[in-house]
């Protein structure tokens, strides 16, 4: 009796089901990591639609800060491109510019260049090339001056760096420039549906921001298996929210003001007429090109080495060399190649979504699961293995062709785990009512019982049967013309 109840199809359906629908709801490291895998796998089905990827310009990191763009470098890199027939639609900067101190550089010049006016004797009583030397660093333009001088001939953006976390104090009050970037929040909803809140920002300094294009958030999250998938458009930030890198570039190149950027959350993006779909949490899953873009160094170009106007009315991510490689679904790449891909997806009309009905439709396999693990004992062994197959089949292709024809997003782990369960389930089930059987000297049968109608017919046949055999057994056993021969006696 506890065997049967142990082997029962409806308590281990029910007990699969409740499972399943657990893991799904809840979606446990372990199955998340399936379903990311089986992402990963689909997405390396497909490519984005070629387009022109943008052109990355390497540049040496400062000496003194290796985190930002040497300021010598990029001066004269942007002075050659900011050159009309040389200037590029977007130049996107992925790091901060090390910008020098003014007084530091003169008081630096100032000592080098009396130093070898002393060693020169050439310093007289009038001081007159020292005089002359002061004269010409107050007239100078400051390095700033001299960056922004090419910059604003240019559409520029540069990034500004959210360290993300619950904010525990008062928070610093954004620049003027920096603040008329950031997406006012509508409600409170569009807020909360942001990844994450920041409690403090590290933004570039100077002319060259007052009169940038556009400023974008530089942060990145990464998967629990440490893969980067999915593009955070914003970062909250002071009861504002701030868009991304990748965001910013899409805008600037589509010509969109910062005002007709809006956001329904959990749903889409509206950049203008665009529309761009993002999932529940606010993310957009980024699909990565196969090509690597071409990279060029900054030396070369200076040299002449491809020509400035190679850049010309393209856009151009100008990115710090030496900088990390980040593993993404298209294996390791450098990690300006993920703003790259975020942007070429925004620009693209090629969307990974999961529309309303996609939660609808991964419950129905569910169900689906649990009645195949419910009926498992009523189907003949030939169809319990078919009804696993195809339902098999379904549970995985339809996804695959669903994400490789619509783009289209369905999450099949858990029902494919809650199908496998159940078929090893049935298939435990039958080897143990096999040997079960087998014990007790009784022949197993696979087939199901007869339906009632055809028992109760079997059940009239047997009973026919059993009358003949009763009415056999009460016959004479001698035939009647033998009994004729019997003397009398022994017939009375």
């Amino acid at each position: 009796m506890l065997l049967k109840f142990l082997f029962s199809d409806i308590l281990w359906a029910l007990m699969l089901a409740y499972i399943s629908f657990a893991a799904y709801s809840f979606m446990p490291s372990f199955i998340n990591s399936l379903e990311l895998n089986f992402y990963d796998f689909r997405s390396k089905l497909i490519s984005l639609p070629q387009q022109t990827l943008p052109s990355v310009i390497e540049i040496p990191a400062d000496n003194e800060n290796s985190s930002k763009l040497s300021f010598s470098e990029t001066e004269k890199l942007m002075s050659l491109l900011s050159v009309s027939e040389n200037a590029p639609a977007l130049a996107v900067f992925t790091s901060q510019i090390q910008i020098p101190n003014p007084d530091a550089n003169e008081i630096a010049v100032i000592k080098d260049k009396y130093e070898e006016l002393k060693k020169n004797n050439k310093i007289k009583d009038k001081n007159d090339d020292l005089l002359k030397l002061l004269t010409k660093i107050q007239n100078e333009e400051n390095p700033g001056q001299k960056l922004y001088s090419s910059l604003e001939k240019i559409n520029s953006m540069l990034p500004v760096s959210f360290e993300t976390g619950i904010p525990t104090g008062k928070l610093k009050e954004v620049p003027a420039w920096m603040k008329k970037f950031s997406i006012k929040a509508m409600n409170g909803a569009a807020l909360a549906s942001a990844r994450s809140e920041a409690s403090s920002y590290n933004a570039q300094e100077g002319l060259i921001t007052e009169k940038a294009a556009g400023i974008g958030h530089d942060s990145v999250f990464y998967d629990q298996d440490g893969r980067l998938r999915f593009e955070y458009p914003f970062i909250v930030y002071n009861n504002a929210m701030y868009p991304s890198l990748a965001l910013e570039a899409a805008r600037i190149s589509m010509g969109v003001s910062n005002g007709d950027i809006k956001l329904e959350p959990g749903k889409a993006i509206m950049l203008g007429d665009k529309e761009i779909p993002i999932m529940p949490e606010s993310s957009m899953p980024v699909h990565f090109p196969t090509a690597d873009p071409q990279k060029y160094s900054s030396e070369n170009i200076i040299a002449g080495n491809p020509a400035p106007e190679t850049f010309k009315d393209k856009i151009v991510f100008i990115v710090r060399s030496g900088k990390k490689e980040i593993n993404t679904p298209k294996g390791e790449k450098p990690d300006y190649f993920f703003s790259i891909s975020s942007m070429m997806t925004m620009l693209s009309d090629y969307f990974i979504s999961r529309p309303q009905w996609a939660y609808k439709a991964e419950l129905g396999m569910l169900l689906a699961a649990g009645l195949f693990i419910m009926f498992v004992s009523s189907f003949p062994g030939w169809l319990f293995h078919s009804l696993f197959i195809i339902f098999l089949v379904f549970f995985v292709g339809g996804p695959i062709y669903l994400f490789y024809e619509q783009h289209i997003w369905l999450k099949p782990v858990v029902p494919v785990l809650c199908l496998v369960s159940g078929y090893l389930f049935g298939i435990t089930k039958r080897f143990v009512l096999m040997y079960e059987l087998k014990q007790h000297k009784v022949r197993y049968s696979p087939n199901p019982p007869p339906p009632p109608a055809m028992k109760k017919a079997a059940n009239a046949a047997s009973a026919k049967d059993n009358a003949a055999a009763v009415k056999k057994s009460l016959s004479p056993a001698v035939p009647v013309n033998e009994m004729q021969n019997y003397p009398a006696e022994r017939t009375k």
